[in-house]
């Protein structure tokens, strides 16, 4: 999808990942605080492959693929989540996987490409992350999630 496309950037594939909340600059020092609204174990939600989708559609920085929450369990933990946080983005929530950024400098067209061909999978834990340039992620807690319903 992204080969050979000049002013895109592939996320490396250690660092693929669902956003349930996006915390934005939050302070070091409130991550406790933070965790506690992330409700522990429970069952991992399901999602399936959906269309490619560009972000913002305009003009795009971030090419991801959509993904489907089937059973609604994913955005159910979503919205506990938000709400012990206290947090609204004033948009409904997009489960999505981001898989290429633009480079800067750059503008991007639309990809015309079919969406990869994914398996339904379901995640197995709630990770609180910390982003560094480069798309990298460090995590600094982890919730494991049961694969059963």
């Amino acid at each position: 999808m992204v080969a050979g496309r000049e002013g895109l950037r592939a996320v490396p594939e250690e660092s693929l990942h669902v956003t349930l909340v996006f915390l934005g600059s939050t302070d070091p020092a409130g991550v406790p605080g933070i965790w506690a609204a992330v409700p522990a174990g429970g069952p991992a939600p399901g999602f399936s492959a959906g269309d490619l989708v560009a972000l913002p559609r305009r003009r795009p920085r971030v090419f991801a693929l959509g993904l489907e929450d089937g059973d609604g369990r994913a955005a159910a933990l979503q919205r506990e989540i938000a709400a012990g946080l206290g947090v609204s983005e004033g948009r409904p929530w997009l489960p999505h996987v981001t898989l290429a950024r633009v480079r800067k400098g750059h503008r991007a067209a639309h990809l015309a490409t079919d969406a990869p061909a994914i398996d339904p999978f379901a995640p197995t834990a709630v990770s609180l992350l910390r982003s560094h340039p480069g798309s990298r992620y460090e995590v600094l807690e982890r919730s494991e999630r049961s694969q059963s319903s």
